[in-house]
């Protein structure tokens, strides 16, 4: 998925059935998928931004998995929604090391 989905659209996707989510870079339909720990945990994040979230319990290596397991990357997210606070100084050779879908950092 290159589509870039604007804020707008993503927060159409805001029930279970019907549920895009940002991690990282990416845009998701996590509709499909089953979290191990409820889907509950999933579904909060419908229409909205989930990477600080998942993040704090999850390498986001995770993602692949979860497209494996019934999410679908359907686009890019709009760099507006890209605000992630810095918490350290991050070396760029590191950014650039995470520069896949399932792990993008800009």
């Amino acid at each position: 998925g290159t589509e870039l989905i604007e804020a707008t659209v993503l927060s159409t996707h805001n029930r279970p059935q019907d549920c895009w989510l940002v991690l990282g870079c990416g845009v998701y339909d996590v509709s499909a998928y089953s979290h191990p720990g409820g889907d509950s945990l999933v579904h909060a994040w419908c229409g909205k931004d989930a990477t600080f979230s998942f993040q704090s319990k999850h390498p986001m290596a995770l993602v692949e998995d979860m497209v494996r397991e019934g999410g679908t990357l359907v686009g890019r997210v709009e760099t507006s929604l890209q605000h992630v606070e810095p918490t350290r100084q991050i070396p760029l050779a590191e950014i650039a090391a995470h520069s896949v879908a399932a792990d993008c950092w800009s």
